[in-house]
């Protein structure tokens, strides 16, 4: 009995050791997850006023924060007394078996390499993905690119699929063109319908680049001759400039008394006289 008390009491060094290393290895997880978060937000959040692309910097800052969360948990690992031998080869098993398993993910990893290196967009455009959705782009994370419509929903698209599919990016440098196709009949003057529509154009102030504004004869159709106008507006303003323009065109055609043929079919009747 004495032998065990005595066990006992060799023990308490042994455990009162063992208490205030998990205990700091408790507090060194906590305050390096909150410096991991803070640092990684501040990094993927800051204005670097254009020096640097945001999407590449929140790709890093992913990527960072994977890096940092690994060495963390290695030093919290190492306080408690695991082995490094063992936690090395711990991370390397679960390494492999999780490459394995989320193959795709490994994909969405590479691929957003690839977009962040290729530069095929940034955010802030406006892109089309072949075959896919279209919309602007939030953000370039270490496995998704988040993007919003212009009804704003929001649309999460895998990089791997970004990395290997058409995107086409139309507005790479923040501003889009407006282009529309209008029909007037053959006995309209082309003249005065030309000069309508650029009267309404210059109507709109939130309209860009006013110098490359222009309106001519697209086609001579079946019915109709037909007029496109083209002019530019930011990115931000495209859709509701389009609808607006286009509106406030068949209004000044109606105004103008100019004529807007529809698709229509004669039907003659002959009545054979007997």
């Amino acid at each position: 009995m004495i032998a065990f008390v005595n066990y006992l009491y060799s023990l308490i060094p042994w455990i009162l050791g063992a208490f205030w290393n998990l205990l700091i290895a408790v507090v060194l997880f906590i305050v390096g997850h909150i410096v991991i978060k803070n640092l990684c937000r501040k990094i993927a959040t800051r204005d670097y006023q254009g020096k640097v692309d945001a999407g590449l910097m929140r790709f890093l800052a992913s990527v960072l924060k994977v890096g940092l969360y690994v060495l963390l948990v290695y030093i919290v690992a190492t306080l408690v007394g695991i082995p490094t031998a063992s936690f090395v080869a711990l991370i390397g098993s679960a390494g492999l078996a999780i490459g394995l398993a989320l193959q795709g993910s490994l994909s969405n990893f590479a691929g957003g390499v690839l977009i962040i290196v290729n530069k095929p967009f940034k955010v802030g455009d406006y892109i089309v993905v072949d075959g896919g959705p279209e919309g602007f782009v939030d953000a370039v994370d270490i496995f998704y690119t988040k993007m919003h419509t212009g009804d704003e929903k929001s649309i999460v698209v895998p990089n791997g699929m970004l990395s290997n599919s058409t995107i086409r990016n139309v507005a790479p440098n923040g501003e889009r063109r407006i282009e529309h196709t209008i029909g007037i009949a053959y006995s309209a003057d082309i003249s005065l319908a030309k000069k309508t529509v650029l009267d309404v154009i210059s109507r709109h102030d939130k309209l860009i680049r006013p110098e490359d504004t222009s309106v001519f004869v697209a086609a001579t159709a079946e019915s109709s001759v037909d007029l496109c106008f083209r002019c530019w507006a930011k990115a931000g303003d495209y859709f509701a400039e389009s609808a607006a323009i286009l509106e406030d065109v068949k209004l000044a055609f109606d105004a103008a008394g100019i004529e807007i043929p529809f698709s229509q079919l004669d039907v003659h009747i002959r009545k054979d006289n007997e």
